[in-house]
């Protein structure tokens, strides 16, 4: 029935064009897709992300800069720049994310007195996909007391 339905379409010259234009709109959406991939994938997951007690609300926001090629989901935290990376060391695994590389850094601060102090995570996942995601967490830092609030990057990992 259908090989008899398909023989029909092709022997009309409309059939064959509205079967041409379908394979083009098919590989165009597709192309599409590919390109605009990371539009579509990372905003809703940076948003489904779980976020730390004591996030600002105001400042939480995604976007990509005009220097930054990453989707980067950007907010303050009231709280130490250590205990949010405790955070997401516990709560990154339950959602099926990965650790894979954790650094702390300090270095001094070029344009104020103090130091800054921060620590990069990255993970892998959820479960079997092959994203990453790289979350920063950090804070300035006056004789090696936090002074202010955390600020929090999570960003797409990807090359």
């Amino acid at each position: 029935m259908l090989n008899r339905i398909l023989d029909y379409m092709l022997d009309r010259r409309v059939g064959r064009v509205g079967c041409f234009a379908a394979l083009f709109l098919f590989v165009v959406a597709c192309f599409l897709l590919w390109y605009f991939k990371s539009a579509i994938v990372w905003p809703p997951l940076l948003r489904s992300l779980p976020a730390p007690p004591g996030v600002v609300q105001e400042t939480d926001h995604i976007g990509v800069g005009a220097e930054v090629e990453h989707f980067t989901r950007i907010y303050e935290v009231e709280q130490p720049y250590l205990e949010v990376a405790e955070f997401f060391k516990e709560e990154l695994p339950r959602q099926g994310w990965r650790l894979v590389r954790e650094e702390r850094h300090t270095i001094p601060a070029e344009y104020y007195p103090g130091d800054i102090g921060w620590v990069d995570l990255i993970f892998q996942g959820p479960y079997v996909l092959p994203l990453r995601i790289w979350v920063n967490a950090g804070a300035r830092l006056a004789g090696g007391i936090q002074a202010g609030r955390t600020q929090v990057f999570v960003y797409d990992h990807e090359p």
